[in-house]
């Protein structure tokens, strides 16, 4: 067994794993269903839209009000490996029942420095649709988002400018820069809201600095923040490999659960979820 040294809330932890891709689908753990290519008409982008969404297991039997919602879905599928990470969490009860939804960009270079007709799109478009779909009652969802990179950008913008709409955000590698930093002041001009955090980073040519300001900001107004940085740099093995750090942070953080709790944990976790 071979161990990797990862840097966790500004601490370094020698987690054991277990290199080996046949060790996971050993487990057989129950698997969700990708449904494809689903398309909305935008009146905000002038166009059809596409998107997937990603079912749990026992999705027909259960009342599911959770919806973790994906920057750059594809990408999470292809190259993050989403799909086995949260079927792994979700079964073992890290996180809850999670109805997962993949949104992809047209032009992703515009559309992730706050392009204002995307984010309506999302906020007043995609969300009532999907959720209008996928559940009974809208009163009790609960949303998390979720970016990498330009799409951690989307992905604040969209939690900050929005009443009571995001409960949960995760960012990895975030790319706060567009426009002038707007972000920054908008986090600082805006009232608090109920929003718990979870904010990654690498420190290997990454966006480490741009990060730890934003995870200052945010504590300092009062957020629940987990800060994680890891010594890998801005690319999808770092993000792939610590999604579900920050899956488990955030639902523990709504939870009111200290997240050091879960280090004992993780060992577990990264044996089982262990990516070339």
């Amino acid at each position: 067994m071979n161990k990797e040294n990862r840097i966790l809330n500004n601490v370094s932890i020698d987690y054991p794993f277990i290199n080996d891709e046949d060790y996971y689908a050993s487990k057989k753990y129950p698997k969700g269903e990708l449904i494809k290519d689903i398309s909305i008409s935008s009146k905000f982008m002038g166009q059809d839209m596409n998107f997937n969404v990603y079912i749990p297991y026992g999705f027909k039997d259960e009342k599911i009000n959770n919806f973790i919602y994906v920057i750059d879905g594809s990408q999470y599928l292809e190259y993050g490996n989403m799909n086995t990470t949260v079927d792994f969490l979700m079964y073992e009860g890290y996180i809850p029942k999670s109805i997962i939804v993949l949104i992809d960009p047209c032009e992703r270079t515009n559309e992730h420095k706050i392009s204002y007709n995307y984010i309506k799109y999302i906020k007043n478009e995609l969300i009532p649709y999907v959720e209008s779909t996928y559940t009974i009652c809208r009163d009790y969802i609960k949303r998390t988002m979720i970016g990498a990179s330009w799409g951690a950008m989307t992905t604040m913008y969209i939690a900050m400018t929005s009443d009571n709409l995001i409960d949960n955000v995760i960012t990895q590698s975030g790319s706060f820069w567009a426009k002038d930093w707007m972000i920054f002041d908008i986090i600082n001009e805006m009232d608090k809201k109920d929003i718990n955090f979870c904010i990654q980073t690498g420190v290997k040519n990454d966006t480490e600095f741009m990060n730890e300001r934003m995870s200052k900001i945010l504590k300092d107004k009062g957020y629940n923040v987990v800060y994680q940085k890891f010594n890998e740099g801005h690319n999808w093995s770092n993000w792939k490999n610590h999604l579900s750090e920050a899956l488990i942070a955030v639902f523990d953080n709504e939870n009111n659960e200290a997240y050091e709790d879960e280090e004992d944990n993780m060992d577990y976790i990264m044996e089982i979820l262990s990516f070339d």
